[in-house]
């Protein structure tokens, strides 16, 4: 639901001002890469855990 909303709300902005649909496409690219360094932190402490618990 939510990606649908997005999109839509992209589409929606494309019409009116593409400053605005470039400024979100950077905030979804940062939003993404602070996601991926999330999910390699949590995996990294997994790790650490298992290790602990040998």
């Amino acid at each position: 639901m939510t990606i649908v909303t997005a999109a839509g709300g992209v589409f929606y902005v494309i019409k009116y001002d593409m400053d605005v649909v470039f400024i979100m496409l950077v905030l979804a690219c940062a939003v993404m890469f602070n996601i991926t360094q999330t999910l390699k932190t949590i995996l990294r402490t997994d790790k650490h855990k298992g290790r602990n618990l040998e």
